[in-house]
């Protein structure tokens, strides 16, 4: 016997709720940068940052695969995390950081340490290659345009857009230009290089 399945949602509602998936995902990474930026482990009473993020978050830590955690290390790097720092907001070793950033092409700024100190960033250990496998001076990139892409096809989806949903439209192009900007320093650092 044999039963047939029926889809709960419209297309319409699977779509919308796919893409708040997507927003949902991206905005965490930003709120893991803001919270290692503003040290809110230390106005919670935790000694670190390893422990805010071990005891906070434990196995929620998404376990990302490969070719999107290289995006968002090199995202976290950017905004100035440590190796140990994204580490720990990634669940991820700190060798697999020093691999991943190893094949990321961009220029790593001064790193904010858990001191709230910023520092030059180290050198990649001397018994270890400069980089691993081929240079991708535009890594990341189909990320970023693909998260753009799905902003804006939240825009343009609305059917008649009411007074009321500005703020919404407003918000999703907000999230347009910041991956925008993302592609204009990869873009900056790679014409640099």
């Amino acid at each position: 016997m044999t039963t047939a399945e029926t889809a709960v949602f419209t297309e319409e509602e699977a779509r919308e709720l796919t893409e708040r998936i997507k927003t949902a995902v991206e905005d965490l990474w930003a709120m893991i940068q803001e919270a290692y930026t503003s040290r809110a482990w230390l106005a919670l009473g935790y000694e670190s940052w390893d422990a805010y993020c071990g005891t906070e978050f434990g196995s929620l830590r998404p376990r990302l695969p490969r070719d999107e955690r290289q995006d968002v290390v090199a995202s976290l790097r950017e905004s100035g995390l440590s190796v140990r720092a994204i580490a720990s907001a990634t669940g991820s070793s700190t060798r697999t950081v020093q691999l991943d950033l190893q094949v990321w092409s961009g220029t790593t700024p001064e790193i904010q340490g858990a001191d709230g100190k910023t520092y030059k960033p180290k050198a990649p250990p001397v018994d270890q290659p400069e980089k691993r496998g081929t240079c991708e001076p535009l890594r990341g990139v189909p990320m970023a345009i693909n998260g753009a892409r799905s902003y804006l096809d939240l825009v343009f989806k609305m059917k008649d857009p009411q007074p009321e949903d500005i703020n919404d439209i407003e918000k999703y192009l907000e999230k347009v230009q910041r991956q925008l900007d993302r592609l204009r320093k990869r873009a900056q650092s790679t014409s640099a290089g």
